[in-house]
């Protein structure tokens, strides 16, 4: 999880410059801990501020800076509540609105709700974004697209974005040829194949040595409970042999499950990483420029 957050941590910064822009006296302690990584502590200096303070501008900020917080020691479902509570002035082309969508995008998508994400940029107007923010919001879009395994339409918005700043579309098509595009496995998948042979679950998440073990497991606990009870021993056969294997089965079904969801996790994190690599490669050529 912790790569998979810093591979965005590029996106965040933009906005974060844009709010410590108008950063007044009585923040010095909170951009302090927030620099040197105490999070936690500069969420408690927010709730101080507001709290001594009454001046409804100080505590929108404040609230802002605390949602940074949260958002930075990975609370993001305390980050996005604090940013839905967040009310920019009334007015959409106030760019704190576009730090709130943002920050609400960029926090759900970090919590793997990538529709609610797509949603939350869909909430930026286009007049509102300053053109340096363009290249960041299409490309969290991008991954959130990606994300939802929707690669036509982050390809199209991948292009229409390498058009607009006359770049080579060939490396986009390269990107997404379809031997390189993350197969989804289906965690249901993974389970149902496990409770029907034990540790081929394991095998369709791309685990072979752990689906061999957990293969000869069951059989081995299989094979101990018919033996004993072929003897004669039926308690421990029954007890041992079977409790065993129910144990194994059970337990190697939801384990099945867990890798199936990792590996999608994993494979789709390095293709959002050549996704941001592309991008930030043809950034800097366009910034030389």
């Amino acid at each position: 999880m912790r790569k998979f957050f810093s591979i965005f941590i590029s996106l965040c910064v933009i906005y974060t410059i844009d709010v410590h822009s108008q950063s007044l006296p009585v923040f010095n302690r909170v951009d302090s801990l927030m620099l040197a990584g105490s999070f936690f502590q500069a969420s408690i200096e927010c709730d101080r501020v507001m709290f001594n303070s009454d001046s409804m501008e100080l505590n929108r900020i404040a609230l802002l800076k605390k949602a940074y917080a949260q958002k930075s020691m990975g609370n993001y479902e305390k980050a996005i509540e604090l940013l839905t509570q967040f009310r920019p002035a009334n007015n959409h082309q106030d760019s704190l609105w576009v730090v709130k969508f943002s920050e609400l995008a960029l926090c759900h998508f970090l919590d793997k709700n990538f529709e609610s994400s797509l949603a939350a940029l869909a909430g930026i107007r286009n007049e509102s974004i300053k053109s340096e923010q363009f290249y960041d919001i299409r490309l969290l879009k991008i991954v959130n697209l990606n994300s939802l395994y929707r690669f036509e339409e982050a390809k199209e918005l991948m292009e229409s974005a390498f058009v607009d700043c006359h770049l080579d579309c060939s490396q986009v098509d390269m990107i997404y040829r379809k031997r390189y595009l993350p197969k989804r496995r289906n965690p249901e998948t993974a389970k149902n194949l496990s409770m029907i042979i034990p540790g081929s679950g394991h095998v369709y998440s791309g685990r072979f040595g752990e689906g061999g073990i957990n293969f000869l497991l069951n059989a081995g606990a299989l094979s101990f409970g018919v033996y004993h009870i072929y003897y004669g021993y039926f308690f421990s056969g029954y007890v041992i042999g079977f409790t065993l294997l129910h144990k194994f089965h059970s337990g190697g079904m939801h384990r099945a499950e867990i890798l199936a969801e990792a590996k999608n996790l994993r494979d789709m994190t390095r293709f959002n990483e050549s996704v941001i690599n592309c991008f930030n490669r043809n950034r800097k050529i366009v910034l030389m420029d």
